[in-house]
């Protein structure tokens, strides 16, 4: 009798529910058949890419440094970028934390927005190099900040034109800056890898160069063509 591969697990959405801002967010509900995701979406008038960060194992709106995903979804939003911020139906669980995100991607892509950058903290880094792997057309930056090694090894297999920024603090007593380092190694040009000194697992003691750190790496990587061209004609100016 022949054995059959396990099919690759999947998450149909039903329906997509936006609310009035918040804060400068957009609450937006996901009705699926594995549950309701929940997403914050930070517009930028005029983006034509976007960016998705997610948490660790915490769930909820967990946020490395105390706030950095809110405030730089409000430095994007000013870059002509749209942010996202992910609410994991169940935090932790690897299958379910990535359909979550391929949820959101595919999200992004109907409104237009196919140029993506992902960032996660800690587990939230395994899953966002997961996620990237499974869609190279759309994926082109990667952020992982003091993230795990297990899961990670398909950083190896994103996109030639999909770039990584590992960051990590070296006082990090959760998870080795070690992981950061290993994913670096895995990982083909561009990339970047950042070793924050005195910072530990929630990387608050560098909490303004890390802001600064992804910003700039994210804005670099997902720059229209015509953008960069600006860029590189200012620059000679």
């Amino acid at each position: 009798m022949v054995q059959r591969m396990p099919e690759r697990p999947s998450m149909s959405v039903h329906e997509v529910e936006v609310g009035a801002p918040e804060d400068g967010w957009h609450p937006v509900r996901m009705r699926t058949d594995r549950g309701e995701l929940e997403l914050c979406q930070h517009s930028a008038p005029g983006a034509r890419a976007a960016v998705i960060m997610i948490g660790g194992v915490g769930g909820g709106w967990d946020t490395p440094a105390r706030d950095l995903y809110p405030r730089l979804g409000e430095d994007l939003a000013l870059d002509g970028v749209c942010s996202l911020r992910v609410r994991h139906r169940l935090p932790g669980n690897w299958t379910e934390c990535v359909l979550d995100l391929r949820a959101a991607i595919d999200y992004l892509d109907d409104l237009g927005l196919r140029s993506v950058g992902l960032v996660g903290h800690s587990f939230g880094g395994a899953v966002v190099i997961r996620a990237a792997e499974l869609a190279p057309a759309r994926v082109r930056a990667v952020a992982t900040l003091a993230t795990q090694s297990w899961g990670t090894d398909g950083v190896a297999r994103l996109a030639k034109d999909c770039a990584l920024l590992a960051v990590h603090g070296t006082a990090d007593k959760v998870l080795s800056p070690a992981c950061s380092e290993l994913v670096y190694e895995r990982a083909h040009e561009p990339k970047r890898l950042v070793l924050l000194s005195r910072t530990g697992h929630d990387l608050m003691e560098a909490r303004d160069a890390l802001r600064m750190i992804v910003r700039g790496f994210l804005v670099k990587q997902l720059a229209t063509p015509a953008r960069r061209h600006a860029a590189r004609a200012h620059r000679v100016r």
